[in-house]
């Protein structure tokens, strides 16, 4: 949902709707954010008050906006997860377990009666599956991950008649 931004009241307006300019003009401040935000100059734990005022105009419409807003930066915390190595690996070091013919022969034979049996695994011992599920919760690896703090922003947009303190301009 795209908020309005205010139309400057004109003699000749455009057949422009409203709506598209207010959409065009987030999106540019939008994109233009992407790439100009520098997420590392945020300091975990901050908040910052903002009094902003956009004005311009979009193919020959004019526009402008007055948003208040605070700035949060949430701390930066640990996140702990857990994961079973690469299936790759484990099939790799079962392998390598093995004799070379009894190797070469799995290696060979498995793939070939996967694809007879309609891409389906044979049929293994219940024993065997209970013993493999078990080794696989013990293979689990508990590592933490470093999380950056989160950035919110409250926000209200007024008319730039109701803003009652100094802001910024970004003229289009």
């Amino acid at each position: 949902m795209s908020t309005l931004l205010h139309p400057t009241r004109r003699a000749n307006r455009t057949a422009t709707p409203s709506s598209v300019v207010s959409a065009i003009a987030w999106h540019a401040l939008l994109k233009t954010a992407d790439k100009e935000a520098v997420r590392d100059d945020l300091e975990a734990g901050e908040t910052h008050r903002i009094d902003l005022a956009v004005s311009g105009s979009i193919d020959g419409e004019s526009f402008e906006q007055s948003i208040s807003a605070i700035l949060s930066v949430g701390h930066d915390s640990q996140r702990a997860s857990s994961a079973t190595p690469d299936v790759n690996c484990i099939v790799a070091a079962i392998l390598a377990k093995l004799n070379t013919a009894t190797r070469e022969a799995i290696l060979r034979d498995l793939p070939e009666q996967f694809a007879a049996a309609g891409c389906t695994l044979p049929d293994v011992p219940a024993g065997i599956t209970e013993a493999a599920t078990a080794m696989l919760v013990r293979l689990r690896a508990k590592k933490t991950t470093n999380v950056r703090g989160s950035v919110s922003c409250k926000y209200r947009l007024a008319d730039l008649a109701e803003a009652n303190e100094p802001s910024l301009s970004i003229v289009g």
